[in-house]
């Protein structure tokens, strides 16, 4: 039973962290939600702690043991939150790529994010961009950058069924 979870775990680690292939709308739109939950739970927890650090840092003495541990658990939750976001954001660019490629473009439209470091038009940009690959459907048939996903999704729901 676990060795059939592990292989699910890393077929799903495999298939979502790398830019090849194709993403369909609906995993796109799985992806961004997940993004999203995943960025926000480390800034709830962060932001958790908050007052009690607030509280215990006002009565502790700056050179005491307990204001080294407290200091030393602080920057270790801001390490942790520094490498999860990383791991997140890889994640994200490994999708925006495969969603790009089910619109039979370059994942090097992701340069074009340049533009948020023009005043206005870093604004809407990103909204736009995003709001494009969440609501444009996909290459029909097979592109450059491989199959459509949808397509083999529905061979596979006919092949159960036929069963």
């Amino acid at each position: 039973m676990s060795e059939k979870i592990m292989t699910q775990f890393y077929s799903w680690f495999g298939e979502n962290y790398t830019s090849k292939g194709r993403a369909n709308r609906g995993i796109y739109i799985q992806a961004v939600i997940l993004q999203l939950l995943l960025s926000i739970f480390p800034l709830v927890v962060v932001y958790g702690f908050d007052p009690f650090f607030e509280k215990y840092l006002a009565e502790i003495n700056v050179g005491s043991i307990l204001s080294f541990i407290l200091w030393s658990f602080i920057v270790l939750l801001v390490m942790g939150y520094v490498v999860f976001f990383i791991y997140v954001f890889v994640f994200y660019i490994c999708q925006k790529i495969r969603r790009l490629h089910d619109l039979n473009m370059s994942g090097w439209w992701l340069l074009s994010y340049v533009f948020v470091l023009i005043p206005l038009i870093g604004l809407i940009y990103p909204i736009v961009f995003e709001i494009i690959l969440l609501l444009t459907p996909g290459k029909i048939g097979p592109n450059k950058y491989g199959d459509n996903s949808l397509e083999e999704e529905f061979e596979k729901k006919i092949e159960i069924e036929t069963d």
